[in-house]
C-alpha cells in the first residue's frame, strides 16, 4: 500500500483536462492507503503529456482500491474521512466502485459512477447514497462556491433537518 501522505506526488493530474482533472492543489492527504493492484503503461512516455497514451487501447490500466483515506480539502473546515472503495482505469474511462466517506455529519453510504473518453468529451454517469445535515451541507456550499449570485443566495440561505439523498 501506498500512504496517503505520499500520493499527490505521484499522480499524474496533467494527463487530464476539463473536470476530470482533479484540483490536487487543493487536496492535503493526512492518512489512510492507496492499495494498486494492476498497473500497465505501455507506449512512450511523451504519450503521457496530454494523456495521449489513455487515447491507445490497451496503454493504460489501473486497478486500486482507496482505504480509510482522509484528507483536508481548501475552502472547508474539516478534514473529509474514512474514504474507501475501488478505482478502475481502461484506457480512456475511469470506474469508481463501492466508494463511502465522511464529512463532519455528512455521510456518503455509497458512491460508485464512470466517466468514459477522460482526455475528451468526459461521459459521467453516477449514483450516490448519502445523509446529509440540511445545515452543514449549506455551509458547506458556502464554502466552495465561488461564483457571485450563488454565493450571494447562499448568505441568506437558512436549512435545517435531515436529508436522505439517493440520486442516480
Amino acid at each position: 500500500p501506498i500512504k496517503a501522505t505520499e500520493l499527490k506526488s505521484l499522480l499524474l493530474v496533467k494527463a487530464f483536462k476539463g473536470p476530470a482533472a482533479v484540483p490536487v492543489n487543493d487536496i492535503s492527504p493526512i492518512g489512510g492507503t492507496l492499495s494498486v493492484h494492476e498497473f500497465t503503461a505501455r507506449g512512450l512516455t511523451r504519450e503521457l503529456k496530454g494523456g495521449a497514451a489513455f487515447r491507445k487501447p490497451g496503454a493504460v490500466t489501473l486497478s486500486a482500491s482507496v482505504n480509510g483515506l482522509s484528507f483536508t480539502h481548501k475552502g472547508l473546515h474539516l478534514p473529509i474521512s474514512g474514504v474507501s472503495g475501488s478505482i478502475d482505469i481502461r484506457d480512456d474511462a475511469l470506474k469508481l466502485k463501492g466508494f463511502r466517506g465522511s464529512y463532519g455529519q455528512e455521510t456518503v453510504r455509497g458512491f460508485e459512477g464512470s466517466v468514459k473518453d477522460l482526455t475528451g468529451k468526459q461521459d459521467y454517469e453516477f449514483s450516490l447514497d448519502a445523509a446529509l445535515d440540511a445545515g452543514e451541507a449549506v455551509e458547506i456550499a458556502r464554502d466552495l462556491v465561488n461564483a457571485p449570485m450563488a454565493k450571494d443566495a447562499l448568505k441568506r440561505a437558512e436549512a435545517g433537518g435531515a436529508i436522505d439523498l439517493n440520486a442516480k
